[in-house]
């Protein structure tokens, strides 16, 4: 079943419903990758390694509570 293209309110008001694009997807998947690039060659702030430790400590979270 395939969901409405706009939401209907009281008073015939309706509401377009945002959808995530493959434009915008190939937009957020760029930024994400000039950010490595620009840590690795410009600031050396070490984002790969933070973002392995912050996972590890999530997954050992996550652990607790099963």
């Amino acid at each position: 079943m395939a969901l409405p293209r706009h939401i209907r309110y009281p008073y015939g008001q309706t509401l377009k419903r945002q959808t995530m694009t493959n434009r915008l997807a190939i937009i957020f998947g760029l930024i994400i990758i000039a950010v490595f690039l620009a840590d690795h060659f410009l600031l050396h702030w070490g984002l790969p390694v933070m973002l392995g430790k912050k996972l590890a400590l999530l997954t050992e979270y996550m652990a607790f509570w099963r």
